[in-house]
This record gives C-alpha cells, sequence and structure tokens, in this order.
C-alpha cells in the first residue's frame, strides 16, 4: 500500500481514546498548546527565612540570558521568580538584592515531560547572606 504511514495516523489514537498503533513506535497523543515554565526560584534572606521579594534573577545557559520574572500570585512563595519558558537546558541562576551578597545556583536541569511535549517546571531556592555576613 503506497502512500500509507508505517503506523496508524496519530489522530486515530486520539479518536479511539488509545494509543494504537500499526507497529512497535510508540505514537504520542497531540500536545496541549498551553506553554510551561521551566524555571521557579525562591529567593530567601538566609538569616531569616523571609522571602526577598525585591531580587533581580537572572538564568544562563551558555549564552542564552533570561531575566526571570517575580510571579506574585504563586503558592510557593509570595515572590516566586518563573522564566524558562517551553525552553529545557541546564541553567546556572543569579540572584542579588539590596543589602544582600549575591548568591548562585549551578547545574539547574529543567527536563522535557515524557511525551515530549513542554518542560518540567524545576523549583530551587536561592539563600542570600546579608551583607558583611561571614
Amino acid at each position: 500500500m503506497t502512500g500509507r504511514p508505517k503506523c496508524l495516523q496519530r489522530w486515530l489514537g486520539v479518536v479511539l481514546g488509545a494509543a494504537a498503533t500499526s507497529c512497535a513506535e510508540r505514537v504520542q497523543g497531540p500536545c496541549t498548546p498551553d506553554r510551561r515554565l521551566g524555571l521557579g526560584i525562591v529567593v530567601a534572606n538566609d538569616q531569616t527565612g523571609a522571602h526577598v521579594c525585591d531580587a533581580t534573577v537572572t538564568a544562563r545557559d551558555g549564552a542564552y540570558s533570561e531575566p526571570l520574572r517575580p510571579m506574585s500570585w504563586s503558592l510557593v512563595s509570595p515572590c516566586l521568580y518563573v522564566g524558562a519558558s517551553e525552553r529545557s537546558g541546564t541553567y546556572s541562576v543569579h540572584a542579588e538584592a539590596a543589602r544582600l551578597s549575591p548568591g548562585m545556583l549551578s547545574s539547574v536541569t529543567v527536563p522535557i515531560t515524557e511525551d515530549g511535549c513542554h518542560v518540567r517546571m524545576v523549583q530551587r531556592e536561592i539563600r542570600l547572606r546579608p551583607t558583611g555576613q561571614p
């Protein structure tokens, strides 16, 4: 049969509600249209544990650099810094704030979900020491 794919078309699995294939290949269902964030960073004062909501937070992956933006309505923190929308990679994350020493996380890996459609958010905390602290 010419013109027919080796495996059943992707929509067949959706219509039947099963991952039906005509061969050993695994066919994934369609991806959802939403965009997912890859990084969720909480910045905290190392001495008090208080969350720092006026920090500047930047994520870098090789030559790529992105300022993370605060998400004030997060359930995780009153000021969760987010970014890396649908961008997997291995990031270093830098944070700085007034009256606090800068801090960094290295090798923060943002993975892709098993279905290959989105990234999975990685949440981390950066603790900044008050200036003048050892």
